[in-house]
């Protein structure tokens, strides 16, 4: 059991595909979902993770057992999406554990950094 769990809200996009009409993007509609994690704030390990220029950017540490998906330029999936407090974080990182108890550390970054305040 993973303590200090709260609920938290998931969106994931599903893979892009085409239009045989025209040929576009058709990008579908996110699922949503709600999931525990604990949230904890980023730590200086953690944001050595990060590229160099995310690494001053606002961010959440996780531990789940619902596994997550950061972005795939090579498929053209969006990153998952976690909503905590009312704010979305984009996954950014995630890292299997099966230390224990078979979990995921993700990082996730505030998707509207501009607008933050922190």
């Amino acid at each position: 059991m993973i303590l200090g769990l709260e609920d938290i809200t998931l969106k994931r996009h599903v893979a892009q595909t085409r239009s045989e009409a025209t040929g576009e993007a058709v990008i579908a509609a996110p699922t949503s979902s709600t999931v525990q994690a604990s949230v904890q704030p980023l730590n200086g390990k953690d944001r050595q993770v990060l590229p160099e220029g995310l690494r001053s950017r606002y961010g959440k540490r996780m531990y789940t057992t619902t596994e997550m998906f950061p972005a795939d330029q090579d498929t053209g999936v969006t990153g998952d999406i976690v909503t905590i407090d009312g704010e979305d974080y984009e996954v950014f990182n995630v890292k299997r554990e099966r230390a224990l108890l078979k979990h995921y550390k993700v990082l996730a970054l505030r998707t509207q950094e501009a607008d933050a305040g922190v």
